[in-house]
């Protein structure tokens, strides 16, 4: 369970990073195009981890329930995830809604 909570951490990390990249990116867009793009790819990249990170824990999940091990604390870890998740899916569609817009 450490690791599942480790990776959903690095992921709402990585989503941070990533509207802190775009937010930088429309505010550089007038007065230093290059850095502001490079901005927005960082901030790409960074949604992009966070696919990687999402299957991960999607089978580390898989293999705690599969294990058997302290089955009693499933549910709740299951339900704390999903809520999680939900947060940060939420979160994330908000940053491709800015990526998609910068022009």
């Amino acid at each position: 369970m450490r690791m599942i909570k480790w990776t959903t951490d690095i992921i709402a990390g990585n989503l941070r990073e990533a509207r802190k990249y775009i937010g930088k990116a429309y505010e550089l867009r007038e007065s230093c195009r290059p850095a502001a793009d490079w901005c927005k790819e960082m901030a790409v990249r960074h949604l992009e981890f966070n696919q990687i990170g999402h299957s991960m824990v999607k089978k580390m999940i898989e293999d705690y329930a599969n294990s058997g091990a302290q089955s009693e604390l499933l549910p709740g870890m299951k339900a704390v995830y999903n809520d999680m998740h939900a947060d940060i899916m939420r979160e994330s569609a908000e940053v491709q809604a800015m990526i998609a817009a910068y022009k």
